[in-house]
């Protein structure tokens, strides 16, 4: 863990900021195509109890930083505040930040678009949920005649959608607010802010802990399935091939997913709809994981790994999956000899 002597992180709730509330642990995840989850853990800075209901579905913004130059920020929403109980004179509480976008799965509804790209349609889903969107979509997206979201959440639906079509999504985040990155193509990943690369330094001492690296890298392969089969029937043209297939660049030809019904009688879709399955299947083939000192991990953005020594790991990757974690002391306690923790575990791929 990275050593940091003076706060490293902070919180802010609603109208309560840095100055009135005190951040002794935190931890999250995120990652790519999912909802990312912050657990802060604060109390307040006088002592004085807060109104825990006050604080829930009020905007969030988490600060880290272990070195000096720009803060990473966590933008979010708090969905749960927990009461922890006394420690030290002190009554703790725990905030769990989430996107915005996960109000969507406590939104269920049936209806009908027509006419419609899916672009089009989840744009106007999230537009409805107040999600702040950015399309960074490459591919042509042709209108749907009809599109049925039934009996489901508004998340589940648009997660729905996005996996049938290829489209995956990060998030960005600033001081002021996040936005959500919809991608469906290497070109949607921007290099990572402040700079993409970052040293691997396993051996590293204690001299270098103000400095941001990667402490530790591996690699894994793994067998992956080679080829997709779509097959479904349209009976009102039953002679009409309708059927969709891929080849993997990696994989085994010999480990075949097929899948009928698949969905769908369009004729044209089915080669679409293998060219995602075959992409998506193949995804994990070649993997690497890795421990780091740097919270500005972010997935949906290119790393560039410098590995001096052997330069086995050496070339760009896309960060999929962070986890972070730190605790610092209570600055307010006057302790000199206390100082922040802060580590990261990490997922990429080539």
């Amino acid at each position: 863990m990275s050593r940091h002597s003076s706060p490293a992180f902070s919180v802010k709730v609603g109208s309560y900021g840095p100055e009135a509330l005190s951040v002794s642990g935190f931890s999250g995840i995120e990652g790519i195509s999912r909802l990312f989850d912050f657990r802060v853990d604060f109390f307040t800075r006088d002592g004085a109890p807060l109104a825990v209901t006050d604080l829930v579905g009020q905007d969030a913004r988490v600060t880290l930083s272990v070195r000096d130059g720009d803060p990473r920020y966590v933008h979010g929403q708090v969905r749960a505040v927990e009461s922890l109980g006394m420690k030290t004179g002190r009554q703790r509480y725990r905030a769990h930040v989430v996107p915005r976008l996960w109000r969507l799965s406590q939104v269920h509804k049936s209806r009908i678009f027509q006419g419609q790209s899916v672009p089009d349609i989840l744009k106007a889903v999230l537009g409805e949920g107040g999600v702040e969107v950015r399309l960074a979509l490459s591919g042509s997206y042709a209108a749907r005649e009809y599109c049925v979201q039934y009996r489901e959440s508004d998340f589940a639906f648009v997660s729905r959608l996005m996996e049938w079509e290829g489209i995956f999504y990060f998030f960005e985040h600033t001081d002021a607010g996040h936005t959500l990155v919809l991608g469906d193509k290497p070109s949607a990943h921007a290099p990572l802010p402040q700079g993409k690369t970052l040293p691997l330094r396993p051996s590293l001492g204690k001299e270098a802990v103000d400095a941001e690296y990667l402490s530790s890298l591996e690699v894994v392969h793994r067998l992956r399935p080679g080829a997709v089969h779509l097959k479904d029937f349209d009976f009102e043209k039953p002679a009409v091939d309708i059927s969709g297939k891929g080849k993997a660049k990696q994989g085994v030809a010999e480990l075949e997913l097929y899948d009928y019904p698949a969905g769908y009688v369009a004729p044209g879709v089915g080669k679409a709809a293998a060219s995602v399955r075959t992409e998506a299947a193949s995804v994990g083939g070649r993997t690497l994981s890795g421990a780091a000192i740097a919270p500005r991990l972010t997935p949906g953005y290119v790393l560039e790994v410098d590995s001096p020594e052997d330069g086995t790991f050496a070339g760009e990757y896309v960060i999929t999956e962070v986890v972070h974690s730190g605790v610092q002391p209570d600055v307010s306690s006057g302790s000199e000899s206390l100082q922040g923790l802060y580590r990261n575990q990490f997922q990429l791929l080539p």
